[in-house]
């Protein structure tokens, strides 16, 4: 079986990948291509993804960010699985005390500008273009993604629901079988990275057509907003994972007095 590095999903959109004379990429339509996306990847390629950074990267300080003896930082014994709500995510497959360290950063890349960041991207396959944009982060003026298992690893937005700390630390006893759950708020800065903003809204847009309304039925008395679902990076993190939350299509209003609701498929993870 091809690992997932080998599967080259064709888009129109795309521009080269492969060695360092290709030119730089403009990724468009992942939240509408249908790319392959695994539910899990395979240590091929998490390693082909690792070299690949530190063959782009000329800093030897952001080199060594890699580790060369782990391909992972996951520091637990877990399992990576789809859920119908958060889409992929980590479960404990034991039972964890609080305090435990779920993940260290082993694999951790680091950007500091628009040039690097589209040089690693532009050597990866469609299907990897697209899944690094959607695990990486903005944190101050650069961009970061963890290249391992962490990147599986979802947001949660109530208290109630969150198990780690932003260091991924437990925060109470973990039974076998959950999900861990982190707030991304805790280090993901918005508005300080513009180029990664610019690059990964142009990747993960939807049709300006497709408004939505966001209901968050976790909220007491539920309120409705209209918006476009992904429309900038910005708004795309502060919703975290729109399946928690219904989703209604406005163009479909009169389902709702009938007691219809549209989830919406949650392409974060």
């Amino acid at each position: 079986m091809a690992t997932a590095a080998q599967q080259h999903h064709n888009n129109p959109n795309q521009g080269g990948g492969g060695g360092g004379s290709s030119p730089l990429v403009s990724i468009r339509d992942c939240a509408t291509s249908n790319y392959p996306r695994p539910t899990k990847y395979d240590d091929a390629t998490w390693k082909f993804l690792q070299d690949t950074y530190r063959q782009t990267m000329n800093n030897p300080m952001d080199v060594r960010r890699l580790s060369k003896d782990r391909l992972s930082g996951m520091e637990i014994p877990y399992k990576v699985q789809d859920d119908p709500t958060y889409g992929r995510g980590v479960y404990a497959t034991a039972e964890l005390p609080k305090g435990t360290t779920v993940w260290t950063s082993q694999q951790n890349a680091r950007f500091t500008s628009k040039e690097q960041f589209l040089a690693f991207l532009s050597k990866l396959p469609y299907n990897l273009q697209c899944e690094i944009l959607l695990w990486a982060y903005p944190m101050g003026p650069n961009a970061y993604v963890e290249l391992d298992d962490g990147s599986f690893i979802n947001h949660a937005v109530h208290e109630r629901d969150i198990n780690l700390s932003g260091n991924a630390v437990t925060k109470r006893t973990i039974r076998p079988g959950e999900q861990l759950l982190m707030n991304y708020n805790s280090f993901i800065t918005y508005g300080t990275c513009p180029w990664f903003d610019e690059i990964r809204a142009q990747a993960w847009k939807t049709p300006t057509t497709q408004s939505t309304t966001i209901i968050d039925t976790q909220q007491q008395g539920p309120t409705a907003t209209s918006t476009t679902s992904y429309r900038d990076t910005n708004e795309y993190n502060r919703l975290g994972s729109p399946n928690a939350r219904t989703v209604l299509n406005q163009q479909q209003s009169s389902s709702e007095s009938n007691g219809h609701r549209l989830l919406e498929k949650d392409p974060n993870r």
